[in-house]
């Protein structure tokens, strides 16, 4: 038997790249959720996030690679501003 968060190789996952909301964020989305959306499903805490990008559904086997790719950046601190411009887009 295997636990809830072990996936095999074969099994395709939905993948993205999200961030957590910070708490202030997360209580006025939960009030507004309240406030105005009182016939459907809302969405608990827990789920809330920001999409940044979606990956697809992606083989399970390439989970490990992907999470890999995704925290480095995170740990390597903001991207200078100079280095912000040289990649801008040309408007």
């Amino acid at each position: 038997m295997t636990s809830p968060t072990t996936v095999g190789g074969d099994e395709r996952l939905r993948l993205f790249l999200g961030l957590r909301l910070p708490g202030g964020a997360l209580d006025a989305v939960e009030a507004w959720q309240r406030q105005h959306l009182e016939s459907v499903r809302v969405v608990p805490r827990t789920q809330l996030h920001v999409t940044l990008a979606f990956l697809g559904h992606r083989p399970a086997g390439e989970l490990p690679g992907v999470l890999g790719h995704g925290r480095d950046p995170a740990q390597a601190g903001p991207v200078p501003r100079d280095a912000q411009r040289r990649h801008a887009r040309p408007r």
